[in-house]
């Protein structure tokens, strides 16, 4: 919050200078300042003579224009009165008179004879007299009452119908101004009063309304930014390089300030103040400007050099402002005054004295007077007083509930002091980034030589969706898609800051990486908008609220599903000139390529309005100063708004031609929600067609990725296949051995079967001899009693040979199981051999087919060879014409679906779109509904620009991260502080620019800044630089910059624009050597005509113009130099190159002023160009390097001038003190950049030395030196 404190307290120093003047001298001899065209103290005042032209009669339609009803009136008006601004008649009204004359005028056509007339009149005269209550004309000074007017409507309705004349009554007037404040009449349609004033006898005089002159009372800037740096001197002592840095920006300043409004004396405001065209003072209208309360501190500080914390206190005013405005109201309703009171304004106009006395009342009551003013030490008597006393800005304001209230302060003073006492909670997510000293994790993409982080930064998944209809076959460099990529992320939640900066040095790229984010925003909402079964779907009504008139509030308005808001698109820049570039080009028919506007004309031919609304997009570009045309535009991409006369060059066809016109139309005709499901399906099938492409490029980006690895898989595989062939054929040997063993076990297993048996016979036999035996002598025993030994000896022998045979037998048997058991442990062994041989033989199947596999996917690697992209790369590899055009088409389509949205919803769109035409010009409409009418419009027109300065009114009841993105073009070029009231009202923001440009030109003095610092705590860093380098701070990949020791966020590289040495000088000097080019190294430039006709034109070169020695002067300009410039410039015009492709520009404003006359007489002495636009050539093609800054030429002359000698030695110091100024004067030459300067002044510089090392060096009339730049060997 400290830093939000300390930018107030900078931007309370920074009011607006007066712009539009129109001065009024409040005295016979109003001195210094007033020019010709101001009106003198001797002439009437503008509010003195006014009067308004009132016509009545008939028209044909009552929705007529105002001008278009008065001018209809005026050829067949019934009355006809002049009055003042009071409602009084400044000339004699007869309505008998005008009654009669006008009816017979018509007797002719409709049969009125003289009596008819009579009786008419006499009748309409009657019921005329019932309101006037007298007979006869009015006579001058007769107040004309609403009960008047309405009076003389109700019977020209009358006598019409009784005529039998159509038409509709109508009253209109015109109120002729002074020319100096209204360059036309402004008109008025009345319509008949209601409430109070309606009722007969009603004195009120609404029919009349009243303009204002807001009367501005300045103070002079010059003398209040000498009392700062006299200030700043008290503080330290001022460099030499300081010093020069400060009378440079002062007179840069004065220059633009002679630009703008013809005179180069700024003036800001002390206070304004209105007075009605009757002549009275307004009552509220009395403001005094911060401005004015921070000059009275800096002159009554009685410390200095010292400040109290906080300082500037301009909150000691407050009381003393409301005293002041109690005292201005109650003297304009003339109640009783005290002392306080600053005059006493007699009955009548406001006089001169009235002014010059109110002024000099305010000034003493804030502390301005001459007395408390010259008792500070800041005061210089060669100054003066920084009041001015001798005259007034006045302007007419035709339209006083637009914008109640005057600009005087700062543009960016409001939105910071609301968020400063807002406190942080208030804080947008990207203010709250902004102001953190904490910055995200980052990413050097100088640490990354290999590429990895940006490869997976823009691997085939990241990459965006939609793109630009550009050339298929032309792609974003490495840089440019990877910050394209980070945005994508951030927008899809991935990414881990809302704030990201792009570092584009010139020839970069920026416009067309900026073309691309639109295309992925506007496709993003796309993808939202295809949900909805209906166009209206994403509406929901609602009725507003809040401090309004009542005529608005009974104005409902439609709120927007939140799936489609946060798309919104708002570039913005503090250079007017960059924000026209962007939102200009963006719709023109030249921004697309051929290819595509072919495939739009045979794809949307009979889209009324053409497609994407092309047609009103060509006519507002035609009011905008392009080419007239429908075919101007290739679609109604953006709208260049900001400032009034912006908005209101938009508004006149958006609001005629779009919202009452083509929306009114199409709502009450049919609309076939066909049209709409169709839209859809052609997005969804274009979406379904990129997003096959992404799934195949991704396949593919993956095999390159693991290429290594699927070499190493395919290796290992190998290995492993080779290791189980050998195992089979091991494996085979195996089972033919064991084949071999179970074939030998078979033999022995029958043998010892065969064994077995025989032995089983032998055992049968013996037991069959034993019990012959035993039975025998069972049935003999008498015999067995008698021969017991021969039964002995017969028994035993018969016993052994059955012991013997079963003991055989049985060892057969053995022998035979034993046979068995090893034959079943050789099949047992058999099987699980040839399982296992089967496992190895599956084995090598499926390792061969995925070695197949692998060897498929390496080799489709190796054919596709996509290297892995660095930071200079030209192009990402993977992307390739297919897939571009995939993904334009798809960008088409999502417009074409908007498109439809809005001919599916016009009763919705209708409404709130005559909103947004409401909030653009007046603060009369809610915070709810402008925020849903501002939504509506970018569904409408995705993308809206404005300078910085315009944003807190264009987008004020605006509040914090309503729209979704902020893209802020030649950031490097805005004070931090510029660019917060936009930060508080987006998601998402987006600085492009260059660090290594020129700064913004500041006129407070650095050891005011310092100090100002210290009294709001904080130690003075980025806060006082510019917003490029605050975001970079916040961006999460980048690199850290070599000559400034600085973070710069996402860094573009790839340069298209210069050929050498302008080229390498630039990279050399100012971007440490890392931008990369990309084209030959020299483009032909030849001389179009003349001798020299088709050569090439002289060698880029220092054209050395040496001084004499005590030479001296007083400014830098150097006259011998304006010799060789207007030498070399008629060489070059006489050879036929166009003038509008040569710049010439100077370190030093005295410089400029005189090399910008030299090229207006050489351009109208050897060209054919009409004197003005000569004159305007010359402003646009010659001057400082400060106003070269954006623009680029074939051919730049950079004149060098300087003091002669040590005299210069602290300009030169200067001019070399960092690259930025010489870097922004050579990036200008596409071609040729010829260096004018004295060489010995020049050549020990810091970087003027680096240009001459790169340049040849020519004398006069001699060719180059021998010794020539490395690029040209």
């Amino acid at each position: 919050m400290d830093v939000l404190s300390y930018w107030c307290a900078v931007e309370l120093f920074s009011p607006q200078s007066w712009n539009d003047i129109q001065l009024i001298a409040l005295t016979d001899a109003p001195g210094e300042g007033i020019r010709r065209t101001s009106l003198s103290g001797r002439e009437r005042l503008p509010w003195e003579q006014v009067h308004a032209n009132l016509l009545i009669g008939l028209t044909g339609s009552e929705k007529y224009p105002y001008k278009a009803c008065y001018t209809e009136l005026l050829g067949g008006k019934v009355y006809r009165l002049q009055t003042d601004m009071k409602a009084r008649l400044t000339e004699p009204f007869s309505f008998v008179e005008d009654t009669e004359n006008w009816l017979r005028m018509k007797a002719g056509g409709f049969g009125l004879d003289d009596q008819s007339i009579s009786n008419l009149v006499r009748e309409a005269n009657l019921s005329w007299m019932e309101v006037t209550k007298q007979r006869g004309a009015l006579q001058i000074g007769t107040v004309l009452t609403d009960s008047m007017v309405s009076r003389l409507l109700q019977i020209v309705r009358e006598l019409s119908t009784k005529i039998g004349y159509s038409g509709v009554a109508s009253a209109a007037y015109s109120k002729d101004y002074d020319p100096r404040f209204a360059r036309q009449p402004i008109y008025q349609v009345v319509k008949p009063a209601v409430g109070p004033d309606s009722a007969e006898g009603s004195e009120g005089k609404s029919w009349l309304r009243h303009e204002r002159f807001r009367i501005a009372a300045g103070l002079s800037q010059e003398v209040s930014r000498r009392a700062l740096i006299t200030a700043a001197r008290l503080v330290r002592e001022l460099s030499p390089t300081e010093e020069t840095a400060q009378d440079e920006g002062l007179q840069e300043l004065a220059y633009q300030q002679q630009r703008r409004t013809g005179n180069s004396h700024a003036t800001a405001s002390l206070m304004e103040f209105c007075i009605g065209d009757e002549g009275n003072l307004v009552v509220g209208s009395l403001d005094i400007s911060q401005y004015a309360k921070a000059v009275s501190c800096l002159f009554n500080n009685e410390s200095w050099p010292d400040c109290p914390a906080g300082w500037p206190h301009i909150e000691v005013f407050d009381q003393t402002e409301k005293e002041i405005k109690y005292h201005f109201n109650r003297s304009i309703s003339q109640t009783p005054r005290g002392e306080e009171e600053w005059a006493e304004q007699e009955s009548g106009p406001v006089h001169r004295s009235d002014i010059a006395g109110l002024i000099d009342w305010v000034a003493g009551r804030i502390g301005l007077s001459d007395d408390r003013v010259g008792r500070s030490p800041l005061f210089s008597r060669n100054d003066g007083s920084p009041l001015i006393r001798n005259y007034v800005n006045c302007r007419l304001e035709t339209n006083p509930e637009q914008f109640g209230g005057g600009m005087m302060d700062s543009f960016f003073l409001d939105d910071l002091e609301h968020l400063y006492q807002g406190g942080p909670d208030l804080l947008s997510e990207p203010v709250r980034q902004y102001l953190s000293i904490d910055h995200p994790q980052r990413f050097n993409l100088e640490e990354d030589p290999e590429g990895q982080l940006i490869g997976g930064l823009t691997e085939p998944t990241s990459m965006s969706v939609g793109r630009w209809p550009s050339a298929s076959n032309r792609f974003q460099s490495a840089g440019q898609q990877l910050a394209i990529n980070q945005i994508r992320a951030v927008m899809e939640g991935s990414g881990s800051s809302s704030l990201l900066g792009v570092n584009g040095p010139p020839g970069t790229g920026k416009t067309t990486l900026l073309k691309d984010v639109v295309s992925e925003i506007i496709v993003a909402r796309a993808k939202q908008l295809m949900k909805f079964s209906r166009p209206q779907d994403i509406f929901t009504p609602r009725d507003q609220d809040g401090n309004i008139s009542d005529e608005i509030r009974n104005q409902g308005y439609w709120t927007l599903d939140p799936a489609v808001t946060g798309f919104e698109i708002v570039v913005a820049s503090s250079n007017n000139k960059a924000v026209q570039n962007v939102s200009q080009d963006l719709p023109s028919a030249d921004a697309i390529d051929d290819e595509w506007e072919s495939y739009i004309e045979s794809e949307f031919k009979q889209v009324p309005l053409g497609f994407d609304f092309r047609d009103l997009a060509g006519r507002i570009a035609d009011t905008e100063g392009e080419s007239s045309g429908a075919s101007s535009a290739w679609a109604l991409i953006s709208a260049v708004l900001g400032n009034m006369k912006n908005k209101n060059r938009f508004l006149r066809p958006f609001k005629s031609e779009f919202v009452y016109g083509y929306l009114k139309k199409i709502r009450y005709g049919e609309n076939s929600g066909n049209t709409w499901a169709k839209a859809k399906a052609a997005f969804g099938d274009a979406l379904e067609k990129e997003e096959s492409i992404r799934v195949r490029k991704a396949a593919q980006y993956e095999l390159i990725r693991s290429y290594s690895e699927l070499c190493d898989r395919r290796a290992a595989l190998s290995s492993s296949l080779k290791a189980d062939n050998e195992r089979l054929v091991c494996m085979k040997t195996d089972r033919s051995e064991y084949m071999k063993r179970i074939k030998a076990a078979e033999g022995q297993m029958e043998e010892a079967r065969q064994a077995a048996s025989s032995a089983g016979t032998v055992w049968e036999q013996a037991d069959s001899t034993y019990r012959v035996h035993v039975s025998y002598w069972r049935e003999h025993p008498l015999r067995s009693l008698f021969h017991g030994k021969e039964r002995q000896q017969d028994e035993l022998k018969v016993r052994t040979d059955l012991d013997q045979a079963r003991l055989a037998k049985e060892h057969c048997d053995e022998r035979a199981s034993e046979a068995s058991r090893q034959l079943q442990s050789l099949y047992s062994g058999l099987q699980s051999g040839d399982q296992k041989l089967k496992q190895c033989e599956a084995q090598i199947s499926s390792s061969t087919k995925e070695l197949s596999v692998f060897e498929g996917q390496i080799s489709e690697a190796e054919r596709i060879q996509w290297s892995t992209p660095r930071i200079g790369d030209d192009r990402i590899e993977w992307m390739d014409e297919e897939w571009s055009k995939a993904r334009t088409e798809l960008f088409i389509k999502a417009l074409a679906l908007h498109q439809q949205v809005v001919m599916g919803a016009p009763r919705q769109f209708m409404r709130n779109l005559s909103l947004v035409c409401t909030a653009m010009q007046s603060n009369d409409i809610s915070k709810g509904a402008r925020l849903a009418a501002w939504q509506t419009l970018f569904l409408v027109v995705p993308v809206v620009s404005s300078s910085f300065a315009s944003i807190s009114r264009m987008l004020s009841g605006v509040e914090g991260e309503a729209f979704g993105w902020a893209i802020v073009d030649e950031a490097g070029q805005a004070l931090p502080q510029s660019a917060v009231g936009l930060l508080q009202r987006v998601k998402h923001a987006i600085a492009v620019g260059d660090p290594m440009q020129l700064q913004p030109v500041d006129p407070m003095p650095k050891p005011m800044h310092e100090l100002l610092a210290s009294t709001h705590n904080i130690q003075l860093g980025l806060e006082s630089e510019n917003m490029q380098a605050m975001v970079d701070y916040q961006t999460p990949c980048g690199l850290l910059d070599d000559i400034e020791n600085r973070w710069l966020g996402m860094p573009l590289v790839v340069h298209r624009r210069c050929d050498e040495p302008m080229f390498s000088i630039c990279n050399d000097m100012a971007y440490s050597g890392r931008m990369v080019r990309v084209g030959p190294e020299h483009q032909a430039c030849t001389y179009p005509s003349g001798l020299h006709a088709g050569e090439e034109l002289p060698t880029s070169c220092w054209y050395d113009v040496s001084s004499s020695s005590g030479m001296s002067s007083r400014t830098q300009w150097r006259q011998r130099e304006g010799v060789e410039l207007r030498k070399r410039m008629r060489g070059l015009l006489q050879g036929g190159v166009d003038p509008a492709s040569i710049l010439v520009i100077a370190p030093f404003r005295a410089v400029a002023n005189e090399v910008w006359k030299i090229f207006e007489d050489e351009v109208r002495k050897t060209t054919r160009y009409d004197r003005n636009d000569v004159r305007r050539l010359a402003q646009e093609q010659a001057g400082t390097v400060h106003t070269s800054q954006g623009r680029e030429a074939d051919v730049v002359f950079i004149v060098l001038g300087s003091k002669y000698g040590s005299q210069g030695a602290k300009s030169r110091s200067w001019v070399n003190q960092s690259p930025n100024l010489l870097n922004v004067a050579v990036s200008r030459a596409k071609r040729r950049v010829y260096v004018i300067g004295d060489l010995s002044d020049w050549k020990d510089g810091a970087y003027t030395s680096m240009i001459a090392k790169e340049l040849p060096v020519v004398r006069g009339d001699e060719e180059a030196r021998e010794v020539m730049p490395e690029w040209q060997r």
